[in-house]
């Protein structure tokens, strides 16, 4: 039925959100999509960037799953696996493990460098898929840079 998609549809964008490395950096853990976004970042451009990723993800999973009629008992494995990734989330130590990879990156980058200058974003994300096999998008990896940052200062 129409509302059985459009729930499928929630449950599997939040799933989906649930994976993004820092997402706590910029949401609440509901990964609510009706979050207020004035609180995600200072700048209201980045909040606008992420809330239009939001959109564009969530119309794929539509987009996808309208396509064609679903029979009940594929449907009823794709609610089993959103459900079980949003469940797994909290015994994640994805955001440990990125933030020790991404500092163990910076740290052996300025070893000889008195300037101490940020990596770059692909540096960054290229170190991380390398040390932990996660792959990550450029607003995650500048959201672990803003956290590494964040860390530094205090």
């Amino acid at each position: 039925s129409v509302e059985e998609r459009v729930r499928l549809v929630d449950e599997l964008h939040a799933a989906r959100r649930s994976l993004d490395v820092f997402a706590a950096e910029t949401s609440d853990a509901s990964v609510d999509a009706d979050v207020d976004e004035s609180k995600t970042y200072s700048d209201p451009s980045q909040n606008r960037l992420e809330s239009l990723e939001h959109d564009r993800e969530r119309r794929a999973f539509a987009n996808v799953l309208n396509a064609g009629p679903i029979a009940t008992r594929d449907a009823t494995v794709l609610f089993t696996l959103a459900r079980r990734v949003l469940e797994n989330k909290p015994y994640s130590n994805t955001d440990d493990a990125v933030r020790a990879a991404a500092t163990s990156f910076r740290e052996t980058k300025n070893s000889g460098n008195k300037k101490n200058e940020e990596p770059s974003v692909k540096a960054v994300i290229n170190a991380v898929r390398e040390s932990c096999g996660i792959s990550m998008t450029t607003r995650e990896t500048e959201r672990v840079l803003r956290a590494l940052g964040e860390a530094m200062d205090e």
